[in-house]
């Protein structure tokens, strides 16, 4: 019995300990994003399985960089921190590239935060970054 439960487990440990690092793959493509003169090298996210990965199960990022979402047109959006341990400013940006809102949920929340006003893109760098550059609605966003 001991037996058939180790073989069990070596058969289904490895592939559960693969999964997460689906998960954290980055994304290919990347560009510049400049918010008040500074430069981000972010991870650009424009396709659904983009959009709901994210930046879940990364443990780490730069304090320049981050990630842009794209999404085809403007509407209201909802974000949320599940399976995210990094604390993020998550920025709704509208077509102009001005800021809408900016939040700062905890990490792991499943609580949502949803744009006040259509959004096109969405901006998530780190939290305190954001904070100490004063990134506030109306602020504009080059890329």
């Amino acid at each position: 019995m001991k037996k058939i439960i180790i073989i069990i487990l070596l058969l289904i440990l490895p592939g559960s300990l693969a999964i997460p690092s689906l998960y954290t793959q980055k994304t290919k493509q990347k560009t510049n994003v400049y918010v008040k003169n500074i430069k981000f090298t972010c991870e650009v996210a424009s396709s659904r399985k983009e959009w709901e990965l994210g930046l879940m199960f990364r443990k780490t990022i730069k304090t320049n960089e981050g990630m842009l979402f794209i999404f085809p047109e403007e509407q209201y959006l909802s974000f949320w921190m599940k399976n995210t341990y990094l604390p993020l400013a998550i920025i709704f940006i509208d077509s102009n590239k001005k800021v809408i809102d900016v939040f700062y949920p905890e990490p792991l929340s499943t609580k949502q935060v949803t744009s006040s006003k259509p959004s096109k893109y969405v901006l998530e760098i780190l939290s305190n970054v954001s904070s100490e550059i004063n990134i506030k609605p109306g602020d504009e966003i080059l890329f």
